[in-house]
């Protein structure tokens, strides 16, 4: 079975007033299906920009080296179109981000919101996208999932919009999920040492609903033993350097 992703020998340069910035040296990595994979680094130090150009949402003064490689399944991620990636987005792949805010529309209701991204990528009708939504909002553990629904995002708290985006990524079943800080506006009872639980059981949930759906997130909880660090500001992420923690049954509190 191919990996659900493989990054190999990726780099990324940022252009800068005069100058060029090498922010992924000779990335290298790959994730099984029903692998959940951490990455771990300080500020600055390139994981963000990994999920982004995973993502194809890199920005304008980004520059990727010729050579390098990033395959969804069997889709080359760089040769894709922009149509492409549209379908590809949120149907095979997903993204929490760390600012929940910029995730979500102001000017529409959270259940409207939740429920147009199934019948987009999941071809529901209004009506099941709807029952679906609640029902995805219901894994996340949120209180009264159906009023939240009628909600807009400024009448929620940061960490109810944050378990909203969680809920939508899983809801679309996609092959991959890239967690980016997903614990920054979680309430205290959710992050540590609580968040290991939430998550692998958020994890749990959607797989026995799901058992041909792949989970992957970009965080490694804090609480292992080990403690890893791939990189830093100051030099480039090489990953052919570094030690990943991989979890490959999604009911493990860790």
């Amino acid at each position: 079975m191919s990996p659900v992703l493989q990054v190999r020998d990726y780099s990324l340069d940022y252009l800068t007033r005069g100058n060029s910035q090498r922010v992924l040296q000779n990335v290298t990595l790959s994730i099984e299906p029903g692998e959940v994979l951490g990455l771990v680094g300080e500020s600055g130090s390139g994981k963000t920009s990994l999920a982004w150009a995973i993502m194809r949402h890199l920005p304008g003064n980004a520059r990727e080296a010729p050579v390098g490689v990033l395959r969804l399944g069997d889709t080359d991620l760089r040769a894709a179109s922009s149509k492409a990636l549209e379908t590809i987005r949120g149907r095979r792949m997903s993204m929490v981000f760390q600012d929940p805010s910029t995730a979500l529309n102001p000017t529409l209701s959270i259940g409207r919101q939740v429920s147009e991204v199934l019948v987009r990528h999941r071809g529901l009708s209004e009506k099941d996208a709807w029952r679906a939504a609640i029902e995805a909002l219901e894994h996340v553990d949120l209180r009264d999932p159906a009023g939240l629904m009628k909600r807009y995002p400024h009448e929620a708290s940061g960490g109810e919009k944050q378990r909203v985006v969680i809920a939508t990524a899983f809801a679309c079943r996609p092959e991959l999920i890239v967690f980016d800080e997903p614990t920054t506006a979680l309430d205290v009872s959710a992050r540590k040492p609580a968040w290991p639980r939430f998550i692998s059981r958020t994890i749990w949930r959607w797989w026995r609903a799901s058992p041909t759906g792949w989970r992957s997130w970009k965080r490694a909880v804090s609480s292992r033993k080990r403690r890893p660090i791939v990189s830093s500001p100051r030099r480039p992420m090489n990953t052919r350097a570094a030690w990943w923690p991989r979890c490959r049954d999604p009911s493990i509190g860790w």
